[in-house]
C-alpha cells in the first residue's frame, strides 16, 4: 500500500512537490484515555460524537471583553474576574490567586485532597505522582487591611483601581502559604500517565496508570509498597470507604477487580459488556458505581461474608438525554459522592453532570455551562455539599449552587437543570478543579474556600468514527481533510483560532476562513498553511488527528 510505509506508518503526500513523509513522529493526543480507545475499540464502540454548532461551540469561548478583562485584573494583585451565567448577584466575591506551583511537567490529569485535608496528590502526563503539604495554619489566609477589602470591593464593582493597587503583591494580602511550595513525597515507579488517585482513612495512596499497574504507596515512606499489575491499561482505582485493605480497580479489558492490598490477591472480579472508564464506592462500602464508555453506570454489590467477598449485579441505568444530541450517551469521565453519601455526582463527556440518589437512581438534579467533549474532566462537591466544582475545556473553571434537599418536584424524579453558575477564566484548559479544605466555624464556610485548579497545556479533539481513517493528506499551503472530518476539525480551529497569531502585524486576531486559511482582523492579510504549520494548540490538535489516522489503519 503506498501510503503505507515499511514501519506500518501512515505517510503524508506534500500535494506541491509529490514528496511523502512518515508522521511517526507527530505529537501523541493528549488524552492518553481516548488515545487508546481510539486503537483498540473504534471498531466495536459508538461513542457519541461531538455534535454541537459551530453557533453553540463560539458561545462557549469567553468574549474579548471578558478575557481582557481577566488579564487585567489576574495582574493586579492576583485579583480574579467572576463571571455569572443565569444568575443577578455573584457569591464568589474576593477572589484571589493565593498561590500557584509549577507542579509538572504537561498536563494534570488527577488531584487528590487527603481524608485529613493535610495532602494534596496530583499526577499526570509526567508519570510522577507529587504529594504536597497544606499548611496547618490555612485559617489564617485573611485580608491583612481595610484598605485591602475597600480595594476588592471596588475591583468587584468594575470601578476604575488606584495606581496604588498596581503595586500590591499576593503576598502583601495573605500571610502565609496554602501549599509548600516544594513536594512532600515524590513517587516514581509508573512508566505511562497516571489517570487516577485514592486516598485512604490512614494516608495510603493508591494509583491507576495507563501501564497497565495500580500502585500502593503511603505518605511515611518514599517508595512503591505494593505493585498490582493489569491485563490493560487502568482507568480508575479507589479503596474500600470501611477497609482500606480493600480496593476496586477498573481496566480496559472489561473487567472490574476487587483486591486484598497486602496478600496482592483479587478477591472477586467479574466482567462488563464496556470498557470502564471510572468507578467509585458508597460511604457504607456496599455498593460500587462503575461508569462505561458508552454512558451506562453499572451498581454493584460488595458483599463480605466473613471475608470471602463477592461482587454482584444489582442493576444499570443510562447517564444520557432522553432526546436529543446527547440521546446516544457519552463516556463516563468520573464519579463522586456527595458529603452526606446520599447521592452522587456523574460527568460525562457530553458536557453535563447529572447527580442522582443513592437509594432509587432517580436523576435530583442536572449542571450545565461548562464544556467537557472528550476528556478526564469531572465534578466534585464541596465539604458541606453546598456547592459543585468543575475544571473545563474552555479554560474556565465553573461552580454552581448544589440543589437543595427537598426541592424536587414529579414524584421525587426532578427535571431541575442548574443554568445558573459562576466562572472565571483561566489561561489554558482546566482539567481538574476541587475545594480546598474550610475553616472551622459556625457560618457558611464556602465563600471562605480555598480552589485548587489544575491545567493543562494543550486541547484535543473529541470522539471519530470508522470514516476517518479514510484521509489523512496534507499540502504546503494547506491542511486538506477528507469531508468526514472536516466539520470536526473546523469546529475545533474555530474553537481555538484565538490562539493564533498573525505572522505580519503579530496580533491574536486571525479569522478563520477555510481549512487551513485564515484572515488577519487587523491588517486583513491572509495566511495560508494554517494548524499544520503554527505551533499552537490547534496546530497540535490537527497533528493528534493526523496520528490517531494512522493508529487506526494499523489496528
Amino acid at each position: 500500500m503506498e501510503s503505507i510505509d515499511e514501519e506500518g506508518n501512515l505517510l503524508v503526500k506534500n500535494l506541491d512537490t509529490g514528496e511523502r513523509t512518515s508522521i511517526k513522529d507527530i505529537e501523541k493526543a493528549f488524552d492518553p484515555l481516548y488515545s487508546q480507545l481510539s486503537k483498540n475499540w473504534d471498531r466495536q464502540l459508538t461513542g457519541s460524537e461531538t455534535s454541537e454548532s459551530e453557533e453553540e461551540e463560539e458561545r462557549r469561548l469567553p468574549t474579548k471583553e471578558q478575557s481582557e478583562d481577566y488579564r487585567n485584573l489576574n495582574r493586579v494583585a492576583g485579583y480574579v474576574k467572576v463571571f455569572t451565567r443565569g444568575r443577578p448577584n455573584r457569591e464568589l466575591t474576593n477572589l484571589f490567586l493565593i498561590q500557584s506551583i509549577q507542579a509538572h511537567n504537561g498536563p494534570i490529569w488527577c488531584v487528590k485532597l487527603s481524608k485529613t485535608g493535610s495532602y494534596l496528590a496530583s499526577a499526570g502526563e509526567d508519570n510522577v505522582i507529587r504529594v504536597w503539604k497544606l499548611s496547618s495554619e490555612n485559617s489564617d489566609f485573611e485580608l491583612n487591611s481595610k484598605e485591602d477589602i475597600e480595594m476588592t470591593q471596588r475591583i468587584e464593582k468594575n470601578d476604575d483601581i488606584v495606581p496604588k493597587a498596581r503595586d500590591i503583591t499576593i503576598n502583601s494580602l495573605y500571610r502565609k502559604e496554602y501549599i509548600k511550595p516544594r513536594p512532600f513525597r515524590e513517587y516514581k515507579g509508573h512508566h505511562r500517565d497516571i489517570l487516577s488517585l485514592d486516598w485512604s482513612q490512614n494516608d495510603f495512596l493508591l494509583s491507576a496508570s495507563i501501564d497497565k499497574t495500580v500502585k500502593l504507596w503511603h505518605i511515611s515512606v518514599d517508595t512503591c509498597l505494593r505493585s498490582f499489575q493489569h491485563a490493560d491499561f487502568v482507568t480508575c482505582a479507589c479503596f474500600h470507604p470501611q477497609d482500606e485493605r480493600v480496593f476496586l480497580s477498573g481496566s480496559l479489558d472489561d473487567k472490574l477487580r476487587l483486591w486484598n492490598a497486602i496478600d496482592k490477591t483479587v478477591l472477586s472480579w467479574t466482567e462488563t459488556p464496556d470498557v470502564i472508564t471510572a468507578c467509585a464506592i458508597s460511604e457504607d462500602g456496599k455498593q460500587a458505581l462503575v461508569g462505561s464508555y458508552r454512558g451506562q453506570c453499572k451498581v454493584y454489590y460488595l458483599k463480605n461474608e466473613k471475608g470471602d467477598w463477592c461482587i454482584q449485579y444489582i442493576t444499570q441505568f443510562d447517564v444520557r438525554s432522553r432526546r436529543g444530541k446527547n440521546s446516544r450517551g457519552s463516556k463516563i469521565s468520573g464519579i463522586c459522592f456527595s458529603p452526606n453519601g446520599e447521592e452522587f455526582l456523574i460527568s460525562s463527556n457530553d458536557s453535563r453532570m447529572r447527580c442522582y440518589r443513592l437509594d432509587d437512581f432517580s436523576r435530583s438534579c442536572k449542571y450545565i455551562g461548562h464544556h467537557n467533549q472528550s476528556s478526564q474532566i469531572y465534578g466534585t462537591f464541596h465539604k458541606n455539599g453546598s456547592f459543585v466544582i468543575s475544571g473545563s475545556e474552555d479554560k474556565a473553571v465553573y461552580i454552581w449552587r448544589s440543589l437543595e434537599q427537598g426541592s424536587t418536584t414529579n414524584g421525587g424524579r426532578s427535571k431541575s437543570e442548574r443554568l445558573d453558575c459562576e466562572y472565571f477564566m483561566q489561561d489554558s484548559n482546566v482539567t481538574c478543579a476541587i475545594f480546598g479544605p474550610t475553616r472551622n466555624r459556625t457560618h457558611d464556610s464556602t465563600k471562605e474556600s480555598v480552589i485548587f485548579q489544575f491545567h493543562s497545556a494543550s486541547s484535543y479533539l473529541g470522539s471519530m468514527g470508522k470514516r476517518t481513517r479514510k484521509v489523512g493528506i496534507v499540502g504546503k499551503y494547506g491542511t486538506r481533510y477528507g469531508s468526514s472530518i472536516r466539520k470536526q476539525i473546523k469546529k475545533i480551529e474555530i474553537a481555538q483560532h484565538a490562539k493564533y497569531t498573525c505572522a505580519f502585524c503579530g496580533k491574536d486576531s486571525i479569522k478563520r476562513k477555510a481549512v487551513g486559511i485564515w484572515c488577519c482582523r487587523s491588517c486583513k492579510r491572509s495566511i495560508a498553511g494554517g494548524a499544520w504549520s503554527l505551533s499552537t494548540q490547534a496546530a497540535a490538535t490537527v497533528r493528534s488527528t493526523i496520528r490517531r489516522l494512522r493508529e487506526m489503519t494499523e489496528s
